[in-house]
């Protein structure tokens, strides 16, 4: 809801893609106009939104020259449709669109206006509408952030970039509960105290001392954020641990869902192509630049294809296990854990760049004696049993949200085909948990079945390979993005219910990685069980 105007995903037919940033030079233009390029290359409709108020340039990404017309001509009753604002690229299926406002009144405009606004860009007809905001909390930043279904915040390792990005997650975050009744009128009463804007977490437990309704709602907002982060021009092993960090880090002090996103490589290419006015995607299409950007958004047209998006939200920190403390499984080695240990120290110190502007040393502190209290008891065998029978009396439940964060890192090659990149980066192994069968007692799997070496790997196979193994679909699709739908209709071998098979090859390779079998080997075997269709 943005003021008293409600914005869900079935609202436009476009899959809004929104690229923002704490502060300007992180790169969020480039990957924005990249992206929709290869989207667009892929057989979208894409539209560019320039939404840089005051500061468009997204046109000079595209190698194109400033727009003529924007949307300030429609709303000014200059022209009558969004079309007439459209400028063509020389990008099959690519269009821009400009938002290119200076004048005083779109710093602050009336309701009416900004509502209009809104609506026309709702309305836009295309496949995915891909929007460049400007690096700042404003009305327009913050409303546009909001109306999409992947929201992306870009940021560089570097301490000005890391605390910018957290102040834009937190400003998107309290545009989103003053909606709710009661909260402007709690967030005054914080300021008249001389305190500065609560993070989530402190906000919902100020919210429950007004009343569980009021700390309910908030709960729901904090889950319906979501922001996705990518980490740009990175140069090292630590960089790209960043990521990860930084969605650790958000979720355990702000409570919120951050999703770790992917990455982009520093490139000479890029500084290639900029100079030249020409996309990297086009210009250097073998570039590290130019796969990275592949890789993120083959994770958007997973994320679009996912039309049950979680609900999951962190847990809050008094319903925390020490197994969630540590971001580590119930069933985790002693190596394991301390790998998580020494990655959450390094993550909460007090120099870390993953921590810069989100918390007073103060607060570093009381993180710290948790996961050291937990680390000592889960190193003690005898602690640890203890602890498991008094936690766990009835035996470890099945997980039914993604922890708090993985190690590990993204994948560093091209993807040829759509493959889905979970929050959990590969190399991560999935629990096994056990399944529930009426014809068994509980935790007792049915037996592995015989794959022979030219076994033909059809939908219940699948099935019976993933239930002797104790995994459920609901896991499955939590890790790799997948929906569930999708999973159970591949098991089933109900074709109609899914996509081209260029999409259906990416679940498989995924599904196989996670049963712990020869992705190429299930992919080509059961592909060629796909029956032909015409828009196959």
């Amino acid at each position: 809801m943005l003021g008293a105007y409600m914005v869900t995903p079935d609202d436009h037919l476009a899959h809004v893609v929104a690229f923002a940033g704490g502060k300007g030079g992180v790169g969020k233009s480039l990957l924005a106009a990249n992206v929709g390029i290869f989207l667009a290359q892929l057989g979208k409709r894409v539209i560019l939104l320039d939404a840089a108020l005051g500061g468009a340039n997204l046109h000079n990404c595209l190698g194109e020259e400033r727009p003529r017309r924007s949307l300030q001509r429609l709303l000014n009753g200059e022209v009558s449709s969004v079309r007439e604002c459209l400028a063509e690229t020389r990008i099959g299926n690519l269009s821009l669109l400009g938002l290119d406002f200076d004048d005083a009144a779109w710093q602050t405009p009336k309701p009416a206006r900004r509502h209009r606004l809104l609506e026309e860009i709702r309305r836009l007809d295309c496949d995915f509408l891909v929007i460049d905001l400007a690096p700042a909390t404003n009305w327009a930043g913050l409303d546009l952030f909001a109306l999409a279904d992947c929201g992306i915040v870009v940021t560089v390792p570097e301490p000005p970039a890391v605390e910018a990005t957290y102040r834009f997650i937190l400003s998107a975050f309290l545009r989103r509960v003053r909606r709710i009744e009661g909260i402007p009128q709690l967030l005054s009463r914080v300021r008249r105290e001389g305190g500065a804007s609560p993070g989530p977490l402190e906000l919902h437990q100020r919210a429950h001392a007004e009343g569980p309704a009021l700390a309910a709602a908030v709960r729901t907002e904090m889950a319906a954020l979501r922001p996705h982060v990518v980490v740009n021009i990175t140069r090292s092993r630590a960089d790209l641990d960043l990521g990860t960090q930084l969605q650790s880090a958000a979720r355990r002090v702000l409570g919120l869902p951050v999703d770790y996103f992917g990455y982009a490589e520093s490139d000479d290419a890029v500084l290639l192509a900029v100079r030249k006015r020409r996309p990297v995607v086009v210009e250097h299409p073998e570039s590290k630049f130019a796969k990275n950007t592949e890789r993120i958004a083959r994770r958007i047209l997973a994320d679009q294809a996912d039309r049950n998006p979680s609900t999951w939200v962190p847990p809050l920190p008094a319903e925390q296990t020490h197994y969630e403390v540590l971001e580590a499984e119930p069933g985790a080695s002693e190596e394991e854990l301390r790998r998580a240990h020494r990655r959450l120290r390094e993550t909460f110190d007090d120099d870390a760049l993953a921590v810069c502007g989100l918390c007073p040393p103060e607060r570093l502190e009381a993180i710290r004696a948790p996961l050291q209290e937990a680390y000592d008891v889960l190193l003690d065998p005898v602690r640890r049993h203890r602890y498991d029978v008094e936690r766990f009396p009835e035996g470890q439940p099945r997980r039914k949200a993604p922890p708090l964060a993985r190690t590990g890192e993204f994948e560093q090659r091209s993807i040829s085909v759509v493959t889905m990149i979970p929050s959990a980066p590969p190399g991560t192994p999935l629990p096994i948990l056990p399944a529930e069968r009426a014809d068994k007692p509980a935790g007792v799997p049915p037996p592995e079945p015989e794959i022979a070496a030219d076994a033909e790997f059809t939908g219940p196979l699948l099935r019976r390979v993933r239930e002797a193994r104790g995994v459920e679909i609901e896991d499955i699709a939590q890790r790799t993005k997948i929906s569930a739908a999708h999973l159970r209709a591949i098991e089933a071998e109900q074709y109609d219910k899914l996509p081209a098979p260029v999409y259906v090859r990416g679940f498989v390779v995924e599904l196989a990685k996670v049963l712990k079998l020869d992705p190429a080997r299930v992919a080509s075997s059961y592909l060629r069980r796909l029956p032909p269709r015409d828009d196959r």
